[in-house]
């Protein structure tokens, strides 16, 4: 299997939104996350995308890797 950088994974996405007939205003929330997403792998020294990646940009960003974690069933071990 073939590993595809963090801005070909972008631009299939966005080939994706667009075949499925996804609104402008969809697409440019679209285009605004990804500049952000390019832009954080950049400053952290990666141009590949993983799961864990993704969860601390939204952490970083939004403060939502740990609401996603909840909603999933994962709790976070507690500090002791």
């Amino acid at each position: 299997m073939e590993n595809s950088t963090l801005q070909q994974l972008i631009n299939q996405t966005k080939e994706a939104l667009i075949q499925a007939g996804a609104s402008n205003y969809y697409q440019n929330v679209f285009k605004t996350l990804t500049k952000q997403l390019l832009l954080y792998a950049e400053e952290h020294g990666t141009d590949s995308f993983s799961m864990d990646f993704g969860l601390q940009f939204l952490e970083d960003h939004y403060s939502m890797s740990s609401k996603i974690k909840q909603k999933n069933g994962v709790q976070p071990i507690p500090v002791v």
